[in-house]
């Protein structure tokens, strides 16, 4: 009997085998990296219009590794009136640097301490009060007259649906764009820090924490959340601290440290670089960027705290560090891909010029290649393994979903393969093994190809490279670096007596897929990409087999294929063998061997699909097939 080939998953996984290729000798840790979605950023403005204006433009553009620019002002400039907003305010500057390639970050703050504008003493903005919202005038825990900074009640309900309402139109307007790096909620407390110290100093319920929280989930969904610690910490209670801390987890929600380098945390926390919670940081840095912010730098020099001058906090608790010293201990505490000088840039490049380089480096990620392992001849037409081992000298990983890819290239022949997107998992410490393969043409010229190894950046419509910690000569004019040279050969896999290529790593040609008419509109997840038939539906979609059949039919065989899955797969699939598909009823008759992610266990099982019998085969376990635990299994 000659029945039809079908395959439910066809992905292509293989062991490795072949030497490891030594990359150490091309490591450069004294090349000053650019890379995207890390490194420095600068604060304009910073809780005032006047507060750190750029002197220059080259201040910033100029500045090794500036990033974003990172704008907190209040409520009451951009909203001056109920439900008539004054975008521009923030327009023009964000105009005027993204088209530089810079970012930009937010924290728009309800409440602020000066009062020399109407902006400044109602950061929320004075017709809120009208309106009927509660609060007071208050300075360092003392009731004012009405010249003082307004405070709102932060859990009053008419401040509440103004606050929801204006956050709905900022999100409207700027949630998921491109060049927003994070959304820093700061609704609560002075400056948007999350307590009162400068105003009221009224202890803020975690429940009224909590809902400011979830007011900017509600409306900022594709935008990174950060949350200064102070809104965690400024709770009494350790196990609502812990909820609260939990919460902003589970939602996706980072960290930032505004004070590191505070006069007044010198004393109780110089052992940890004034850190007051690297706790909250190391729970949050391997899903989400951290932030680092120094306290504002000309003060931490006034004070003498940068140099430890006699008589200085620095001087009496730190234990002969310097700022320097306190800088670098503080990153690797917060794991933090951003950082911040706070002040005036050309003051902090002109005194710091070469740590701003090695600070660099050293925040977010820092990759250096260690080894990669692949066989010592490729043939044309094969799966190729590959092991990357990698090292991450930075304190972060990398969050973007970058492209790890690899190059062949000889002469006028240039074959590209994408071997992961993604690579999140290479965090700091001990270096990471990662098992890749790539595909080869089956007509791909023998010869010996150079090889490169490269990692992009590929959303916002364009490709940047990412730079590795690799000798600049090793780089080419693409962002690939040069890693190696391996011969091809020509022989291919299917050119193996009595073997037939099912597969022209091309297309689907020589296939059909076949499905219930309910679920034609999914028969397009299978496709070819970069050599390799794959399988995906959108994630939560319903439908029953969607199979991919081979058109001719095949007696007596063996079959050999490699198969990949993904551990966070929910999908249950299989290879069919000796099959026919029923159009009538839509369904596929025949034994499957059985490839199932969320019961890795079932894998290599054969279970008879055909209707009416639905049992296992192989090994001899019955039904009910779907009732079936590992407990049950008789080997």
């Amino acid at each position: 009997m000659k029945t039809a080939l079908t395959f439910l998953v066809f992905l292509l996984l293989t062991p490795l085998v072949g030497g490891a290729s030594d990359l150490t000798p091309l490591h450069d840790a004294t090349r000053v990296l650019i890379n995207p979605h890390k490194g420095w950023y600068h604060h304009f403005p910073d809780n005032h219009p006047d507060k750190y204006q750029i002197g220059r433009d080259a201040d910033l553009l100029d500045f090794p590794g500036m990033d974003h620019l990172y704008i907190r002002l209040a409520w009451a400039y951009l909203e001056p009136k109920e439900g008539q907003f004054d975008w521009a305010v923030l327009d023009r500057i964000i105009e005027k640097w993204t088209a530089h390639g810079l970012g930009i970050a937010f924290r728009i703050s309800c409440k602020e301490t000066s009062t020399d504008r109407i902006e400044q003493q109602f950061a929320t903005p004075r017709w809120v009060m009208e309106a009927g919202a509660q609060g007071g005038h208050y300075r360092m825990g003392q009731a004012t007259g009405p010249e003082g900074p307004w405070e709102p009640a932060f859990d009053d309900p008419v401040f509440l649906a103004k606050l929801d309402r204006f956050l709905a139109a900022l999100a409207a307007r700027y949630d998921a764009k491109p060049w927003l790096r994070y959304m820093d909620i700061g609704s609560i407390g002075d400056w948007g820090e999350g307590h009162c110290w400068a105003g009221s100093r009224k202890d803020l319920s975690f429940a009224v924490r909590k809902q400011h929280v979830d007011l900017h989930l509600k409306h900022f969904k594709r935008t990174q959340l950060v949350i200064s610690d102070d809104y965690v910490h400024a709770l009494n209670d350790a196990a609502e601290r812990a909820r609260l801390h939990q919460h902003i987890l589970t939602n996706g929600i980072s960290y930032r440290d505004d004070s590191i380098m505070v006069d007044g945390y010198f004393a109780g926390t110089s052992d940890r670089f004034t850190v007051r919670s690297p706790e909250y940081f190391a729970d949050a840095y391997p899903q989400t960027p951290t932030v680092f912010e120094l306290e504002h730098y000309g003060k931490v020099k006034s004070l003498g705290n940068w140099d430890a001058l006699a008589s200085s906090s620095a001087a009496k608790f730190g234990k002969g560090k310097k700022g320097p010293e306190f800088f670098r201990g503080a990153l690797e505490l917060l794991h933090a891909t951003y950082i911040g000088y706070h002040g005036d840039a050309r003051q902090w490049l002109t005194d710091n010029p070469e740590l701003t380089k090695e600070l660099l480096n050293n925040c977010g990620y820092w990759l250096f290649p260690k080894s990669l392992e692949l066989p010592e001849k490729l043939v044309a037409g094969a799966t190729v393994p590959l092991t990357l081992t990698m090292e991450n000298r930075g304190v972060a990983p990398p969050y973007a979903p970058y492209e790890l890819r690899v190059k062949l290239s000889a002469g006028a022949t240039t074959l590209v393969r994408v071997l992961a997107r993604g690579c999140q998992s290479w965090l700091p410490g001990p270096p990471v093994s990662s098992r890749l393969n790539f595909v080869l043409p089956a007509d791909l010229k023998a010869g010996d190809y150079a090889l490169f190894l490269g990692l992009f950046d590929v959303r916002e419509g364009k490709t940047r490279p990412v730079e590795f910690a690799l000798n600049a000569s090793a780089r080419d004019s693409e962002g690939y670096y040069r890693v190696g040279k391996v011969p091809v050969s020509a022989e291919a896999i299917g050119s193996e007596a009595g073997w037939t290529s099912l597969f022209n790593s091309k297309n689907l040609d020589g296939w059909t897929v076949k499905c219930r008419p309910a679920d034609q509109d999914k028969s397009g997840s299978w496709k070819v990409v970069n050599g390799t038939i794959t399988a995906e539906t959108p994630p939560g979609s319903t439908h029953q087999y969607i199979g991919l059949l081979t058109e001719e039919e095949y007696g007596d065989l063996t079959l050999r294929l490699k198969v990949q899955t993904y551990s966070q797969s929910t999908g249950n699939s299989g290879n069919q063998v000796r099959s026919r598909y029923d159009d009538d009823a839509g369904w596929l008759d025949g034994p499957q061997v059985d490839i199932n992610t969320p019961g890795t266990w079932r894998n290599g099982f054969i279970y008879d699909e055909t209707t009416g019998a639905q049992v296992w085969l192989w090994p001899n376990v019955g039904k009910p097939a779907h009732g079936l635990t590992p407990k049950k299994v008789a080997t």
